[in-house]
C-alpha cells in the first residue's frame, strides 16, 4: 500500500469536490455502502465549502442533518479511522487542531468510480 494515498490535498489539488459526481452512489468506490455513503456527504460539503478545504464534526453533523431534513448523526464509517477494509490508515483523517481533512486517495477513490461529466467551461478550468 502506498504512503502517497494518503498525502492531504488542498486547495491546489487539480481534482476540485465538483469534478465528482454526488447525484449517484459512488459505487464500490470504498467496497462498503455504508462508507461510499458517508464519502458522497464528505464531498458534497467540499462541494458546497467550494474546494478542499478542512471541516469540524460540527459541519459535517449540520450539513448531513440538512441533507436528510432530520436529526441522525453522521458517521464516517470507517473513513477517519483506518477502518476502510484493506487500508489502516484514515482517508480523511482528523488533525490536532480538531478539523478534519481530505486525502489523495479519498478523492482519487470518489473520482475515479463517479467522475463528473458534465462541467460547464468554466468550471474545467479551474
Amino acid at each position: 500500500m502506498s504512503d502517497e494515498l494518503f498525502k492531504l490535498v488542498d486547495e491546489n489539488y487539480p481534482i476540485k469536490p465538483n469534478h465528482i459526481n454526488t447525484k449517484q452512489h459512488l459505487y464500490n468506490a470504498f467496497g462498503k455502502s455504508e462508507v461510499e455513503t458517508s464519502a458522497g456527504y464528505i464531498v458534497r460539503l467540499c462541494q458546497r465549502k467550494g474546494n478542499w478545504i478542512p471541516f469540524s464534526q460540527e459541519e459535517i453533523q449540520k450539513f448531513y442533518e440538512e441533507a436528510r431534513g432530520k436529526k441522525e448523526d453522521f458517521w464516517f464509517n470507517g473513513l477517519d479511522t483506518g477502518g476502510v477494509e484493506g487500508y489502516n490508515l484514515p482517508f480523511v483523517p482528523k488533525g490536532e487542531d480538531g478539523l478534519y481533512r481530505i486525502t489523495h486517495g479519498f478523492v482519487a477513490k470518489c473520482f475515479v468510480h463517479s467522475p463528473c461529466l458534465e462541467l460547464k467551461p468554466q468550471e474545467q478550468a479551474e
